[in-house]
């Protein structure tokens, strides 16, 4: 049984590309220490969310981190993130930007949490909104108009991918889920047929 309190909230996408037509993205978030933690949807392409946690102080910048996922194009559509930590004021909100190895940045958006507090947070977008992530890549949050918050490490090694440490054997906790991209799919697909060829 899980001892799991999740509320949503939805949210107008606040998407940094210029997209004639955004889709909504929905906020939900689970109490730290709850079963949630350990939750893996089939889509997942890097995942280090269980603890134990321990973080930085609040600040405006709350961290980069360096991930290696196991998705199979060059990069691809983000339909869900989830990270443990929080915003220290109610509604303000984060900027969450993604580059590929190079640091040249793919796409990035910002999302108002509806709860002040440190949780387990889950931010699912429509592909609509069009957010890339690349195989291997970063991701930073940061508050926006000074917001503070914090995104919190963890000491257990990635169940998905890898991370480049960040001290000690720390690395910062969250999961991506994402959709391939048509290419991919279409890669997929012929390969699928090759290998039935070959039966």
């Amino acid at each position: 049984m899980m001892n799991l309190c999740v509320r949503t909230a939805a949210v107008a996408a606040a998407a940094s590309l210029s997209l004639a037509a955004q889709g909504a993205i929905t906020v939900s978030w689970a109490e730290i220490g709850s079963d949630n933690a350990s939750f893996n949807p089939p889509a997942v392409v890097y995942s280090s969310i269980p603890g134990p946690y321990s973080g930085f102080p609040a600040g405006t910048a709350l961290g980069t981190a360096n991930y290696t996922s196991v998705m199979t194009g060059a990069s691809e559509t983000l339909t869900q993130l989830r990270f443990v930590g929080g915003v220290t004021v109610a509604a303000t909100s984060l900027r969450f930007t993604f580059l590929d190895s190079s640091a040249v940045e793919l796409s990035s958006f910002d999302v108002a949490l509806p709860q002040a507090g440190n949780f387990i947070w889950t931010i699912t977008l429509d592909e609509a909104d069009g957010i890339s992530v690349a195989q291997i890549g970063s991701m930073s949050i940061s508050g926006v108009d000074g917001a503070t918050g914090r995104w919190f490490l963890t000491s257990t090694p990635a169940s998905v991918g890898s991370q480049t440490i960040v001290t000690g054997n720390l690395i910062h906790a969250f999961e991506l889920t994402t959709v391939p991209t048509p290419g991919a799919l279409a890669l997929l697909g012929v390969a699928g047929l090759a290998a039935r060829r070959r039966r």
